[in-house]
């Protein structure tokens, strides 16, 4: 669903691309918004640059775990993760991720979070 608030806010992104914070607030509203594949784009921008980023990190799971909204479905029936498959890194390693939706960047896979 379009968002005249996320759409201005992914503008000023793309004019100020080191702008970490706001990359993360815009992909906490994408989350909330159920536009999970566009935050974990946004989380991948982050994570390419700060590795170690604990906040992207957490953003990036939950973006792998959110609804995602369709004109034709409830905004709570589809993980996100099922938008698109993700397959394991060809190095075998258990804790990466290859992401068509990011032109296969690898991603490193979330710890589980205990409910």
């Amino acid at each position: 669903m379009p968002s005249p608030l996320i759409d201005s806010l992914l503008q000023a992104v793309s004019a100020r691309p080191d702008d970490v914070p706001l990359r993360l607030h815009v992909t906490e509203l994408l989350i909330e918004a159920g536009r999970g594949p566009e935050a974990i784009q946004q989380c991948a921008i982050v994570l390419q640059q700060d590795p170690g980023n604990s906040h992207a990190q957490g953003l990036m799971g939950r973006a792998f775990a959110a609804p995602v909204a369709s004109p034709d479905a409830p905004a709570s029936s589809t993980p996100a993760a099922a938008a698109a498959p993700v397959e394991p890194a060809p190095a075998g390693d258990d804790a990466v991720l290859i992401d068509p939706v990011l032109d296969g960047v690898p991603v490193e896979r979330p710890e589980p979070q205990p409910r």
